[in-house]
């Protein structure tokens, strides 16, 4: 109906160790709020026939909910309530914010734009390895002398999109290794291998 508008969206958190659902739902909320500041002053007035307008936030993680609720107290995540409070206060063109908790089994929605974020997430860098990969198959060592080489643009081009903190899954890994180690062994890089 005229008087509700949903937002949907979603952006890709770097995966760090340590980060929970948490951390997630926190990003989400932000985007959400960054979105609704983002807009031109007027822009509540062009698009609600109400003069009073309260914004509702919905989320599945009970803990953040409880926290805006002042029903928890912000322990690890407190830089990014901060945040979230300091965009909240922004938005004065509402009348009320109220925060609703929605049990993950009723928040379909949300997992369906999780999951397709996440398949162009691994899509992406999946391509962004295949493009690396084309470049570097023929090049060969750079002359270095009689210095030792410590790296490689072959060992870069591996850390970069399987090491540490890849969104590219386990299960897709062995057979992009075996590519890798197959071209370094061709141009005789053991530092890559």
């Amino acid at each position: 109906d005229d008087n509700h508008l949903m937002a949907v969206g979603g952006r890709r958190i770097p995966l760090v160790p340590d980060i929970t659902s948490a951390d997630a739902e926190f990003e989400g909320l932000l985007l959400g709020l960054e979105w609704l500041c983002s807009r031109p002053p007027d822009w509540m007035a062009q698009n609600s026939q109400d003069e009073e307008m309260d914004l509702t936030v919905l989320g599945d993680c009970k803990a953040i909910i409880d926290q805006f609720n002042n029903d928890s107290v912000p322990r690890k995540l407190r830089p990014k309530q901060t945040i979230a409070e300091d965009l909240l206060e922004q938005l004065d063109t509402f009348s009320g914010i109220i925060f609703e908790h929605i049990p993950r089994v009723e928040n379909r929605l949300c997992d369906a734009v999780c999951g397709s974020i996440i398949e162009m997430s691994v899509s992406r860098a999946v391509q962004e390895f295949e493009q690396d990969f084309q470049q570097l198959k023929f090049q060969s060592l750079p002359s270095m002398g009689k210095k030792k080489l410590l790296r490689t643009p072959l060992s870069d081009c591996i850390e970069r999109h399987l090491g540490e903190g890849s969104i590219v899954p386990i299960s897709m890994r062995p057979p992009l290794i075996q590519r890798f180690a197959d071209v370094a062994t061709g141009v005789d890089d053991g530092i890559a291998l």
